[in-house]
């Protein structure tokens, strides 16, 4: 009887393509008892088994041909696909969405099957296929999580947009008197929107119209908790962790809940279909657009959560400009990337932006129309004129400056009326003219940081009207008679930060250095970070180098009175958890060594 009723229901579906004959052609042979596997093997037994048996045409072994086909090689499972095609089953699309939900396959030999299915979802003008694909695709980034599954998403957004205008025909009324005898005897209802969608909509859209507002984001935390999701209790570790309230244990909850790659990418979707995420408060806050799918998410409501903006140089110009005018970005305060010709075609007007990070020169109608600019980096990558006064009587708090391009160096012109400049990082050139001249003369009133990219032997005569707090040096040939000429220039300075060749930076010499100018933190980056404080604690960080630190160990530990270890790269890239497993054995190893030594270290 229900073969029947299935083969009844399955003739209406041709003619109509109408879901509901499909879903009674689905009732009708759901209670059937599942058959054994035949032919699931690329072997030629498994070949000639598999289309044996499918040549039989029972629609009760329509099931475990799918799965068979699932079971071999994308190839061979084109060919069983489009086999299977020939029967014009309404069953079909359900079971290739199955597949593709869950595909047994995800390197590029993937693509010509998923090809396959979207050219038979067209073919056969089934509303079903149209609107699977549309679901499928924001979300796709979350199954297969490399460029194939963003090349998926595309095709199935592509096709879906494509089918449009799909629609299932007009039943005559004795299809529906026949419907409806059918679905109240097989007991088929029309599928139903689960009432958790429509609240988890509502509940995204008042966080997205106050993403300032932790409370919103809380509220959404609970209903996620309450039935079990993990992602409620991420958002509620890192709405803690943002206001300062975060413990060591918590951080290795948070950590342990994003280890998960597939589920952390699917917290954000849609926004991972456009490229690398990194989250803040629970959702996604710092975006790098890739050029391939960076289209995808233009316009999306969930950029409302989103603070920066990275990898716009990458882009089309025109897509650059897309992104910059959308009302969408409406809240984004850090910009990176912005090249010379998207400069140019920017309109002065308001905008949010804090932060600009521009591979060219602003004009100064732009710059002016920036009220709330306390950041700026200008990097040209070409020779370009640059005003006197570009900057002057901006409210910028920090400044970065590469000159490589610039038709000669900085004036000190360049650098009056910075009322507020506290910090700024200079880049110079190695075949740029050296800076003898008292540059920074006229913010020397309120700098307090200055970071310094390979400084030549001026850098002395640049610092000699400063009074700072802190200072980075980053040279490839750092030399300790050099570090020392700067220190001597500052009477005030508390921390200095230095990277390049710093092996021979000691725990002795720090203390020689503390000691002879006042310094409180020294640190140094290079295959080995590390900070050592007045108060005695030395500061490993993790996660960014390599963990030997034997020397430290060979060196003696005189002075220390306590170590302490810093997950750099948790703190600067909570996306990146997962890259932290392979330092755990040595860690390890790091955490028995300095126990050894009497040193408990203390940290995540």
């Amino acid at each position: 009887m229900t073969v029947a009723l299935f083969q009844e229901a399955a003739a209406r579906w041709r003619v109509t393509r109408h879901p509901r004959w499909a879903a009674v052609a689905e009732a009708a042979l759901a209670k059937h008892p599942e058959r054994p596997l035949v032919g699931a093997g690329k072997k030629k037994a498994d070949v000639e088994a598999w289309f044996e048996l499918e040549a039989k045409g029972d629609p009760l072994d329509l099931d475990r041909l799918v799965r068979a086909a699932s079971a071999t090689s994308a190839a061979d499972a084109i060919d069983r696909v489009n086999q299977l095609a020939k029967r014009d089953d309404p069953r079909l699309a359900t079971r290739l969405i199955g597949v593709l939900e869950a595909p047994p396959w995800r390197a590029n030999l993937y693509k010509p099957f998923v090809s396959t299915v979207i050219e038979l979802f067209t073919r056969t003008g089934d509303v079903r296929g149209r609107e699977a694909m549309a679901d499928l695709a924001p979300r796709y980034k979350a199954i297969i999580e490399t460029s194939v599954g963003d090349w998926t998403s595309t095709q199935l957004a592509r096709a879906a947009q494509a089918m449009a205008t799909v629609s299932p025909t007009a039943l005559p009324a004795s299809d529906e008197q026949r419907l409806g005898d059918l679905e109240a005897q097989l007991h088929v209802t029309a599928p139903r929107q689960k009432p958790k969608t429509q609240s988890d909509r509502e509940l995204l859209e008042l966080i997205h119209s106050a993403p300032d507002d932790d409370r919103p984001r809380l509220v959404f935390a609970d209903a996620l908790m309450e039935r079990g999701d993990p992602r409620g209790e991420f958002i509620q570790l890192q709405l803690q962790r943002a206001a300062g309230h975060g413990t060591r244990e918590a951080l290795r909850r948070e950590r342990a809940l994003a280890a998960d790659k597939k589920r952390l990418t699917s917290w954000a979707l849609p926004l991972a279909n456009g490229g690398a995420f990194n989250f803040g408060r629970g959702f996604v806050e710092r975006v790098e657009l890739k050029p391939a799918t960076a289209k995808k998410v233009l316009g999306e409501r969930a950029w409302a959560t989103v603070r920066e903006v990275r990898g716009l140089n990458g882009l089309s110009n025109k897509l650059t400009l897309a992104f910059l005018e959308s009302p969408a970005l409406a809240n984004v305060a850090r910009i990176e990337g912005v090249n010379q010709a998207v400069l140019e075609s920017l309109e002065p007007k308001s905008r949010p932006w804090a932060s600009l990070v521009a591979h060219g020169l602003p004009s100064k109608a732009l710059l002016r129309a920036l009220p709330r600019l306390d950041a700026l980096s200008l990097f040209p990558t070409e020779a370009l004129p640059c005003p006197s006064d570009l900057l002057h009587g901006l409210p910028i708090r920090e400044l970065k400056l590469g000159f490589a391009f610039l038709p000669g160096a900085p004036t000190p012109e360049f650098f009056e009326a910075l009322p507020r400049l506290e910090t700024l990082e200079l880049q110079r050139h190695q075949d740029e003219p050296r800076l003898t001249r008292p540059l920074l003369a006229n913010v020397a009133t309120t700098l307090r940081h200055l970071e310094l990219a390979d400084p030549g032997p001026e850098a002395a005569a640049l610092l000699e009207p400063l009074s700072l707090s802190s200072l980075t040096v980053v040279r490839f040939n750092l030399e300790r008679s050099f570090v020392e000429l700067l220190l001597a220039t500052q009477a005030s300075l508390k921390t200095l930060t230095l990277a390049g060749s710093t092996r021979w930076v000691t725990l002795p010499l720090v203390r020689e250095w503390m000691k002879r100018f006042g310094l409180t933190r020294v640190s140094v980056r290079h295959h080995d970070s590390w900070s050592f404080s007045s108060d005695g604690t030395l500061e490993l960080e993790t996660g960014t180098h390599e963990l030997p630190f034997a020397w430290l160990l060979e060196a003696g530990l005189d002075g220390v009175a306590r170590v302490t270890i810093v997950e750099r790269i948790f703190q600067e890239d909570p996306l990146s958890f997962a890259s932290l497993a392979n330092d755990e054995a040595q860690l390890a190893e790091l955490r028995r060594a300095f126990d050894a030594k009497g040193f408990g270290l203390e940290g995540p």
